[in-house]
């Protein structure tokens, strides 16, 4: 999208991770590379973010505390406002691929995460 001066929007990435020093590296990788970036620690926090800023793609872990990764997905798939929001997983879990994918994750990123190859992910989930 353009903006009055013809200038892009800017795109809005969510980064929901437990870990306080990959959700900082996944959201300094991502605003190098021009994105907005805001971010959660667990899949509550992401919930109430999507729903005060929503964002173009969502990055998400599986394996976190208060509400996990895949329950996370599922209410965002569940919910009509956030149902066709890009969701990159983000997990070490490697044997959740399938299952992820089936469940409507756009993409799925192996920790230790590439950052090009996450950047080449979320680039692809937004078309």
């Amino acid at each position: 999208m353009t903006g009055k001066a013809g200038k892009r929007r800017q795109r809005r990435v969510l980064v929901v991770d437990d870990h306080d020093m990959l959700r900082s590296g996944l959201s300094l990788a991502l605003s190098a590379a021009g994105y907005s970036v805001d971010s959660a620690a667990d899949g509550m926090a992401a919930l109430a973010a999507v729903s005060q800023s929503r964002p173009d793609v969502v990055v998400l872990d599986l394996r976190m505390p208060v509400l996990d990764g895949h329950a996370t997905l599922a209410r965002l798939r569940a919910d009509p406002a956030t149902a066709d929001i890009p969701v990159v997983i983000a997990t070490a879990a490697e044997d959740q691929r399938s299952r992820i994918l089936a469940d409507g994750a756009a993409a799925f990123v192996t920790k230790p995460i590439d950052a090009y190859q996450l950047l080449r992910e979320v680039s692809l989930a937004l078309g």
